[in-house]
């Protein structure tokens, strides 16, 4: 048995530190799982040229409030909903073009026996936990664990972000007008894993030994599900011929907002936002 340090190198994450106190894989063969009625969508991730960071397209501004996200006010943004969901663009020098990342899962009362159980359920997918922690601009120190899986072309299984302190320090959806939006937009109304046809049972497979549901779609619960209206979020798997497919992986979002407004905002940002991430 390798020590969490050891594999913490493997795993190439520079910035974090892996957990202390962390237990054999073997202590965790029988920790279940958080129930599916705990969980929570927490953000998509949307990679971006440093030029966007810096100048947010015209058609993205014109239709949403967009602040400095967490990660550095100079390299990520952000766009907070009503529904405590959000998204999250990461600044690439390298990048040319925007491109989904992944997205974010957390649970109503997540512990690291979640990540080590999750770990065992899919050997080899999910890297060590790890303790992220930032200073907020008033001098908050924040902090969180987070599980991130090995990414490869697909980006297809979530990451998890556990908060060590109230959620709203790292997401700041309580901040005066920070989710008004002219567009309308309240949150994530669906997410759609689109996926070749011959993918699409290993998919849901696979998203099954995650989440515990291997249905054709499934409702989970937003960060703030005391507001009826704004409780819920649909994610699905569907397969596509793969004449239909751009690439391996696409994802559809569709935001909750008032019906007269969704075509508008969402063929803005179809364009304007990123390859395989289609907001309408």
């Amino acid at each position: 048995m390798r020590s969490s340090r050891e594999e913490f190198k493997e795993a190439s994450i520079t910035s974090p530190s892996p957990l202390k106190g962390e237990r054999t894989s073997e202590q965790f063969d029988d920790v279940p799982l958080a129930s599916y009625d705990d969980l929570r969508i927490d953000h998509i991730t949307i990679a971006v040229p440093d030029s966007f960071i810096q100048s947010p397209p015209a058609s993205l501004r014109k239709h949403f409030t967009i602040v400095p996200g967490n990660q550095s006010p100079t390299r990520s943004l952000a766009i907070y909903f009503r529904d405590g969901t959000y998204l999250n663009f990461e600044g690439r020098p390298a990048l040319k073009h925007p491109e989904y990342v992944g997205w974010a899962l957390t649970t109503a009362a997540g512990t690291r026996n979640d990540h080590q159980a999750m770990r065992n359920r899919l050997p080899g997918s999910y890297q060590v936990p790890v303790r992220e922690i930032l200073v907020s601009p008033g001098g908050t120190e924040v902090q969180w664990e987070a599980l991130r899986p090995f990414y490869s072309s697909e980006n297809l299984l979530p990451y998890w972000v556990h908060d060590s302190g109230p959620r709203s320090q790292r997401v700041r959806v309580n901040d005066a007008g920070i989710t008004q939006h002219a567009c309308g937009a309240l949150g994530m109304e669906t997410i759609k894993f689109c996926v070749k046809n011959e993918d699409e049972e290993q998919t849901r497979k696979r998203f099954a030994a995650v989440i515990g549901v291997e249905d054709e779609e499934w409702v989970a619960a937003t960060p703030y599900p005391d507001n009826a209206a704004l409780a819920r979020t649909t994610i699905s798997v569907r397969g596509i011929d793969e004449e239909y497919m751009q690439r391996d992986l696409m994802v559809e979002v569709i935001l909750k907002a008032p019906e007269n407004r969704v075509r508008v905002f969402g063929r803005l940002i179809g364009k304007s936002v990123a390859k395989g991430l289609v907001l309408f």
